[in-house]
């Protein structure tokens, strides 16, 4: 079985966005713990322009001998200082339920400060979206795709990679990627009025962030 990377261009961007709305759309804990999208025709418009934002960005994208995609990570060089981008989604967002979900990530944000954890790292590559076709699962896609993100971000010059895992399959590939969790908190603790934000399936029951430091 094989397969072709490449990066994501802006004629791209639609066709990834079906590919996620398949993928990582229904199968993020987080985004499942909301109910926020059940099939592939619910509206997703929020995430989606969250996507569009993001993509092309340094994103890139597997396709098979057919010319049909089997995975994609969304990427993005991002500043590392304290975000905005979180509160801007917030005041344009529609969704109550994704509502729910960008307030959960700006408590993270404001409790894991990785601006003052890397006051010298003007900038970061942020892995924001990784998702394989589920019959190609389990066979180096992934790990092929995370090779060219972590060379390119080499040649950029940029020396850390960001990601964030809801999942708990995702943080032990993480780890095993090299990866190091800078923050990490159980999301029953993520609480407003004394009450969680969001409550998530076991076995993911943890949000964390992990920096890979390449040089």
């Amino acid at each position: 079985m094989s397969y072709t990377i490449s990066p994501v261009v802006s004629d791209d961007v639609e066709s990834v966005l079906k590919f996620l709305k398949r993928t990582f759309y229904l199968d993020e804990p987080i985004l499942r713990a909301v109910d926020y999208c059940q099939t592939g025709n619910d509206d997703t418009h929020d995430l989606d322009e969250y996507c569009r934002h993001s993509l092309p960005g340094c994103s890139f994208q597997a396709k098979d001998e057919d010319g049909n995609l089997i995975g994609v990570l969304v990427c993005d060089r991002c500043p590392v200082v304290n975000p905005t981008d979180c509160l801007t989604a917030l005041k344009d967002c529609k969704s109550p339920k994704y509502k729910t979900v960008i307030r959960m990530q700006i408590m993270r944000e404001i409790i894991a400060e990785i601006w003052n954890q890397y006051p010298n790292d003007s900038e970061l590559i942020e892995i924001k979206m990784a998702a394989t076709d589920p019959k190609w699962r389990n066979k180096g896609v992934m790990n092929k795709l995370m090779g060219v993100i972590e060379k390119t971000a080499r040649d950029l010059g940029v020396r850390l990679l960001r990601i964030e895992t809801s999942s708990a399959f995702s943080a032990k590939s993480a780890e095993s990627k090299g990866f190091k969790c800078i923050f990490s908190r159980p999301y029953t603790e993520f609480q407003f009025d004394g009450k969680p934000f969001i409550i998530t399936e076991p076995p993911h029951l943890d949000d964390r962030i992990y920096i890979k430091e390449l040089f």
